[in-house]
């Protein structure tokens, strides 16, 4: 996206994150209409959003250009800019329709042929540095309990390619592994892998899918956050896991005690991972969170306790991260929550 559209966009970007809470409902029920048989109400409901959204922008743009048009403080000058970049974004798309419309194209386009039009897995960021594959999150989490009234996830879907994405990537594991498994192949060697950044294993066939291609990739070294424990307990029963994945036990399931204690038996299983209310923010006094967090999880009798410094990947030296190492196997991570 050009700059001057970028900039334009991010000076409503509070107005997106409250637009994605109301418009939360109706895209979870689009997420359960993918895991029906039938994908025509999908497709149907699809359609009928990108109408409305592109209704709605086109007034929202109207109204943003006459607000900024007029407001006294601009100088001749900044009226003229102001125009010429009115003028080159009246060119876009993204402008005229909005973003929903542009990427919810894609997604039907993808409907249609099955060649997927968002990255299925992707390459990390300065919060996490390593490859990673997401799906909708609530639709394919069996075990979410109160994680789903603060699910992260959810955020994501201010940005309507994040939402496209797991929604695609839900189609693929559910209807196209074939597809998905193309594409896992097609990774670079010898790389760090979170599987589920969102979402979570929707089944048993699912897991096996996963846990074989892991199998035949054993250069890739893959970790990751489940709530569907029953689903782990079964597999273990009949089939081994792949040594080159480690589990994370998250916080939030609607399982009790006794699960707990029989997934912390399996092999895969490096530990759990713990958000604890605290006061301090780790950007604001990183001394100060640390001690906050870890006695909150020692009041909570997690006897031995990591504090994770929320950005992946620089949490141990020598370019260990705790979530991905079996050296932490038995340790509580510990994040605060606020």
């Amino acid at each position: 996206m050009p700059a001057i559209e970028r900039a334009f966009f991010m000076s409503t970007r509070p107005e997106s994150i409250r637009k994605v809470i109301v418009m939360q409902k109706q895209l979870l029920k689009l997420g359960h209409l993918a895991t029906q048989e039938n994908l025509e109400p999908l497709i149907q409901g699809l359609r009928d959003l990108l109408a409305k959204q592109a209704k709605a922008h086109k007034a929202k743009n109207k109204d943003t250009v006459r607000v900024l048009g007029s407001k006294p403080m601009l100088s001749e000058k900044q009226r003229e800019k102001l125009a010429k970049a009115i003028a080159q974004l009246s060119t876009s798309h993204r402008f005229h329709l909005g973003a929903w419309h542009v990427e919810g194209k894609k997604m039907l386009s993808f409907l249609k042929d099955r060649e997927p039009r968002f990255t299925v897995f992707m390459e990390g960021n300065s919060k996490l540095p390593f490859y990673a594959f997401s799906a909708l999150p609530i639709i394919t989490c069996i075990g979410f309990g109160a994680c789903g009234k603060y699910c992260y996830s959810f955020k994501a879907w201010r940005y309507p390619s994040a939402f496209f994405r797991q929604l695609q990537n839900t189609l693929l594991i559910l209807r196209d592994k074939e597809t998905l498994a193309k594409k896992f192949n097609e990774l670079p060697a010898n790389i760090d892998f979170r599987l589920y950044v969102d979402g979570d294993f929707d089944s048993i066939e699912s897991m096996r899918f996963w846990f074989n291609q892991l199998e035949l990739r054993p250069d890739i070294k893959a970790y990751g956050y489940s709530k569907s424990w029953p689903l782990f307990l079964s597999y273990n029963k009949t089939e081994k896991f792949p040594q080159n994945y480690l589990l994370n036990l998250s916080a939030g399931s609607r399982y009790n005690a006794e699960y707990l204690a029989a997934m912390e038996k399996l092999d895969c299983v490096r530990g759990e991972f713990v958000a604890f209310p605290v006061t301090t923010k780790e950007k604001d006094n990183r001394a100060k969170y640390r001690r906050e967090v870890k006695q909150a999880a020692k009041n909570a009798g997690h006897k031995k306790v990591f504090v994770c410094p929320s950005k992946c990947g620089e949490c141990v030296l020598g370019g260990i991260h705790a979530c991905g190492s079996a050296k932490f196997k038995g340790i509580t991570v510990a994040i605060g929550l606020h």
